[in-house]
């Protein structure tokens, strides 16, 4: 029983022995887990540093300056009012051991105890160990995260119980903000964070070696900017005289058109800048401006010195159009965007007119110079053609559009107006030239009066075929043959061999002015100014009739000869007849070309109407006929 008792009390003694074993080991490892910034030799200290400016790993600097206050509500940075110091423990805060840690480290120093297990003796010291555990704050006063180590560092024995239990210290599991050779750098579970992170509220880039970004950064899709604590930037950011603006939500750079603010829009280049005093062409059709203050122009934009363009509600700038910004006033602006100034030629020869200031003109006159003048109707068209206005008034203007003053106008065969010196059409008598024959008349639709007679106050008036005054009646038919004065003698010959020319005077002075005169009293007078010896010259015609008191117009053009015999001036005209001869042909009125002819030679060679034309062509070959320039001679 003994002998059982003893195996008894020894069996209980191992057993007593095994656990106060395992109790100090396990108190040992607990101890050694405790372990944190602090260790037990007090030799290592973990500092935390809260606020590093990391000007070094700055990828660009700019003004957070925020923009004028009328036109942009800016937030330098989103939750600007906190600061990375609440977020990071302080840096001069840092974790040794003073004489009161080192006090309270001897209390908890383990004691190793040698365990010996004898079958007579069973002698169990525990020593328990203990080490403290210091944390490390930030300003705020929160603690840094810890987590402790399970690992236990054992000595393995030789089929020995070892009397005492060697501790292996560990290095404490890193988390939050830790400054690093003057760097803050952020951990979890003791890894370095790199690539993006929020850590309170904030967005953070840190690189591969743990650096948080600061200014421009390209993140994988899209451009970001971190202020100079690693904040994600969101809002306006001033830079070299200008913006950049970061997206509120996800605060990446923003890059061409942006909208705000009811209506109104910005543009940011490539460049990541904000657009200002400058175009913006965003495609062929476009084209924007951005003002003083980064805003698109919208409405009437006044540049250089008078030039003006226009940028309609959706900012783009108006060209090859018109607009109207009240009743009274339309611009058009060409393919440059200038609003158009003076004369615009459009649509195949329509024109329209611009004033000084861009305005374009309706239902008014413009003057260009002193001899253009031009029209502009309701609908901004200068007018061409007839222009009716004032009751009654009419104006012309050519195809050019200019008004036509002071000239004829014939719109077809039967229509001539006449326009005065004010543009008018003219009514009624007109007088013009010194010439007594040099009237016409316009009636009441303007047109003016051919082949025609009126009345006015009473006296007659007759008009010929180019709306002239006819002055003269027809001539009176007298003959050089005839036995009256056919054998008196004229210069060196007979009346009836050579008195073609004062019988022709006498026709018209006689029949046309009503000179009683007859072809003896004219050739009389004619032998005392004719220096020919047969016949007469062209110079002794006209010395004559003026001796008669009438004017004589010598003709050098078929035209102008056309138009006195429409007028009713007769016309004397030396022809050439009999092979050779020159011979002397009263002539009047006119009629689809041709004028009636009064051969003095007893209607010998001519009788009836003949092409002015072919007597135009028919003039004498004889030199002294021509003394006075070309044989044509109207008899006024």
């Amino acid at each position: 029983m003994i002998k059982g008792y003893k195996l008894y009390k020894v069996g209980k003694r191992l057993v007593t022995g095994v656990v106060l074993t395992t109790g100090i080991m396990t108190t040992f490892a607990i101890n050694s887990a405790s372990a944190d910034t602090t260790l037990v030799s007090g030799s290592d200290s973990a500092v935390v540093k809260s606020d590093t400016n990391q000007s070094e790993n700055q990828i660009a600097t700019a003004s957070s300056s925020v923009k004028e206050p009328d036109h942009i509500a800016m937030n330098s940075s989103k939750n600007s009012s906190d600061n990375i110091d609440n977020k990071v423990a302080d840096s001069n805060i840092t974790t040794t051991q003073n004489d009161k840690d080192k006090a309270q480290a001897e209390k908890q120093t383990t004691s190793n105890t040698d365990t010996t297990v004898n079958n007579d003796k069973e002698t169990a010291t525990n020593s328990s160990l203990s080490s403290s555990t210091v944390l490390s704050t930030d300003s705020n006063d929160k603690a840094t995260n810890v987590t402790p180590s399970s690992e236990i560092s054992t000595v393995p024995t030789s089929g020995k119980t070892d009397s005492s239990a060697q501790v292996q210290t560990q290095e404490p599991v890193k988390n939050g903000w830790i400054n690093k050779n003057g760097t803050n750098q952020f951990y979890e579970n003791g890894k370095i964070v790199v690539g993006e992170k929020n850590i309170d509220n904030y967005w953070y880039n840190f690189d591969k070696q743990g650096n948080y970004s600061v200014g421009l950064t390209n993140l994988l899709s899209k451009t970001v900017y971190y202020d100079n604590n690693g904040h994600m930037h969101y809002g306006y950011l001033k830079v070299d005289q200008t913006y950049m603006y970061f997206d509120e939500k996800d605060g990446h750079a923003v890059t061409g058109e942006r909208d705000y603010g009811n209506g109104k829009m910005q543009y940011y280049g490539q460049d990541f800048k904000q657009i200002q005093n400058n175009y913006v062409r965003t495609n062929a059709n476009t084209i924007y401006f951005f003002g003083t203050n980064g805003d698109a122009v919208k409405g009437i934009r006044n540049y250089d010195n008078g030039k003006m363009e226009y940028y309609s509600n959706n900012y783009n700038q108006v060209r090859n159009n018109y607009v109207r910004t009240n009743a009274n006033t339309i611009y058009f602006f060409g393919t440059n965007g200038d609003a158009v100034k003076g004369i615009r030629n459009y649509d195949n020869g329509k024109m329209e007119y611009y004033s000084n200031n861009y305005n374009q003109v309706r239902n008014n006159y413009v003057r260009t110079n002193a001899n253009t003048i031009y029209f502009f109707g309701t609908n901004g068209d200068a007018i061409k053609g007839i222009r009716n206005y004032d009751n009654g008034k009419m104006e012309y203007y050519g195809n050019n559009y200019n008004q036509v003053r002071n000239n004829y106008v014939r719109t077809n065969a039967n229509t001539i107006y006449f326009f005065g010196a004010n543009g008018d059409a003219v009514k009624g008598l007109r007088y013009y030239g010194s010439h007594p024959y040099q009237v016409e008349y316009y009636g009441n639709n303007y047109n003016q009066l051919r082949n025609t007679s009126i009345r006015v106050n009473g006296k007659k008036y007759d008009f010929g075929g180019n709306g002239d005054l006819i002055i003269a009646k027809k001539p009176v038919y007298f003959s050089q043959l005839d036995s009256r004065w056919s054998n008196h003698r004229f210069n060196d010959y007979s009346m009836g061999q050579a008195g073609c020319v004062p019988t022709s005077i006498a026709m018209v002075l006689n029949g046309s002015y009503g000179i009683n005169v007859n072809p003896d009293d004219v050739k009389t007078v004619m032998n005392n100014l004719s220096q020919s010896s047969f016949g007469a010259t062209g110079r002794d015609l006209i010395n004559t009739i003026t001796a008669y008191g009438r004017k004589v117009e010598q003709i050098n053009t078929v035209e102008r000869t056309a138009n006195l015999l429409q007028q009713g001036v007769p016309v004397i005209f030396f022809v050439n007849v009999a092979g050779g001869i020159g011979h002397a042909l009263t002539t009047y009125g006119y009629s689809n070309g041709a004028t009636e002819v009064l051969d003095p030679y007893n209607r010998c060679y001519y009788n009836g109407w003949y092409d002015v034309s072919a007597l135009s062509n028919n003039l004498s070959r004889d030199s002294s006929d021509w003394n006075a320039g070309r044989p044509v001679f109207a008899i006024m």
